[in-house]
């Protein structure tokens, strides 16, 4: 294989600055790597090793010569752009993903396709070098799938796009990963209109080497290995799972190892509003007590307005997980979880529970991985985001209930003897106006002299307590002593100097 630290110190004849023209070559690479990563979506399009080999010849040689850089690919458009596109842009697209799977020799592959496209196809030649795949499919792309060799494909994320009207005459869609013998992530998502003349899809992974495993199974719609003679089926090494909107697609397994568990809930634009989107955690519940697994991270996770995570949920979960050590929340209003009364929560359900993290945050409806899973959603509830704040906040009773939960939660935080460390993070809201009491921030000092304690970042609890402000910065300056490694500190350097190089001028 071609070494890229072999090319010429005549290639760094056309330096783009003195200051760059110095930087080794070991070290230039490491930030073009950083650089390709951090792109949130790098395409043969236009972004990636693209952008960086139209700053300059010398960047330009440097990159084509590099095949880890041309490892991640992303295709962008959809089909019907694809065929709306001219031809010359068309054989344009193709002849760079030709020259990107060619420049990546035979580096591992992680292949991004956001939407179905025809250049499938070509990248199914390249699957014995697929290592990480992101992908939305129709039916022809599932079909696919089922014949290519995987043997190094280590986490797959499929979601199942709208069928043809042609497909009604099939039997059922059906992926089958059998085959995928490193496959260890798996990512299901199944779109709530995949679905033809009732025929569902039907799943077949290689489940007992699973380790992490998502599924998407709305409207319950996901048959899982339907040939098993005896189910449930057992997973024996799973660790992970993430159930997103209804849960009920859990009663086919067993899963005696798994440590974390993470449950979205939200209302489904496409089903009833007035139907009880909770009911299904019972199924969650019976996992748990038919797996005799032991719980140690549990996470909710709300990214819709309109959801409301009742005080009996929560609770029917914590019941049955008393190893738990880690509690989060991710939500994208406080209004999400004011319904849990915190206070109730006592030793009996959290005596070992060691962090407790609380986020709200609107932006959780633009995390990528989110949208992906589930897209139908979030355009639907994102036009709440300005009525909330300027018509729910600042209703009386609103404000009422706000402060009640907060009393709730530090009421709990108070009492709980295992608890090392409490992070709550909130964007601007009415709600944060009682933690800024003198009170509630006598409390909070209190609690921060045992509990590593981040609260509100904005909120400078200390600032009446010197001793206690001297405390916090000094462990503070620590952790930043810690992370400022030589190499975190170089490698940070020159990705902030060097982004400024690749920006088109």
């Amino acid at each position: 294989m071609f070494n890229p630290l072999s090319y010429t110190s005549s290639a760094l004849s056309h330096p783009t600055s003195p200051r760059i023209m110095n930087i080794p070559l070991e070290i230039l690479l490491k930030v073009f790597e950083c650089v390709v990563e951090l792109e949130r979506f790098p395409s043969v399009e236009d972004d990636g090793p693209w952008r960086l080999m139209g700053v300059c010849a010398t960047w330009k040689g440097i990159v084509r010569a590099s095949p880890n850089l041309w490892a991640h690919i992303t295709i962008l458009h959809t089909s019907h752009e694809f065929i709306d596109h001219t031809l010359d842009t068309s054989q344009k697209m193709k002849g760079r993903l030709r020259t990107s799977l060619l420049l990546s020799k035979n580096w591992p592959l992680t292949i991004t396709m956001l939407s179905v496209s025809p250049l499938l196809e070509d990248l199914a030649k390249y699957s014995d070098r697929w290592k990480t795949i992101y992908m939305v499919v129709d039916r022809l792309g599932f079909r696919l799938l089922q014949d290519l060799q995987l043997p190094i494909l280590e986490k797959s994320t499929l979601v199942l796009q709208n069928a043809r009207v042609e497909d009604v005459f099939e039997d059922y869609i059906r992926l089958e990963m059998k085959h995928a013998i490193s496959l260890r992530h798996a990512a299901i998502a199944i779109r709530s209109y995949a679905t033809i003349n009732g025929r569902r899809p039907r799943l077949f992974l290689p489940w007992r080497q699973l380790t992490h495993l998502e599924l998407d199974t709305r409207l319950n719609q996901l048959i899982v290995d339907p040939d098993s003679e005896l189910p449930p089926i057992t997973l024996p090494a799973l660790q992970y799972l993430h159930s997103i909107c209804d849960p009920r697609g859990l009663t086919n397994f067993i899963t005696p190892a798994l440590r974390r568990l993470v449950l979205t809930t939200f209302k489904d634009p496409h089903r009833d509003r007035r139907v009880d989107h909770h009911w299904g955690f019972e199924k969650v519940v019976n996992l748990i007590i038919r797996s005799g697994c032991h719980i140690q991270m549990l996470e909710f996770r709300i990214p819709t307005y309109a959801t409301t995570l009742s005080h009996e949920t929560v609770t029917s979960v914590l019941e049955v997980a008393p190893d738990l050590v880690e509690l989060i929340f991710n939500v994208v209003h406080v209004q999400n979880i004011t319904d849990v009364q915190w206070s109730e929560f006592g030793t009996h359900l959290l005596g070992n529970v060691e962090t407790i993290t609380i986020t709200v945050s609107s932006r959780m409806l633009d995390l990528t991985w989110e949208s992906f899973l589930h897209t139908d959603v979030h355009e639907e509830e994102q036009w709440q985001t300005e009525f909330i704040r300027e018509v729910v906040d600042t209703d009386p009773k609103v404000l009422s209930d706000y402060n009640r939960n907060a009393e709730s939660l530090l009421s709990m935080l108070e009492c709980l003897p295992s608890l090392r460390r409490v992070e709550i993070s909130h964007e601007s809201s009415v709600y944060l106006d009682w933690f800024r009491s003198p009170s509630v921030l006598h409390r909070l000092r209190q609690l921060g002299k045992r509990v590593r304690l981040s609260v509100l970042p904005n909120l400078n609890y200390y600032e009446t307590d010197h001793a206690s402000m001297i405390q916090h910065f000094s462990y503070n300056l620590k952790c930043f002593a810690q992370f400022c490694t030589p190499p975190r500190v170089i490698s940070l350097f020159f990705i902030v100097t060097l982004l400024g190089s690749v920006v088109p001028r």
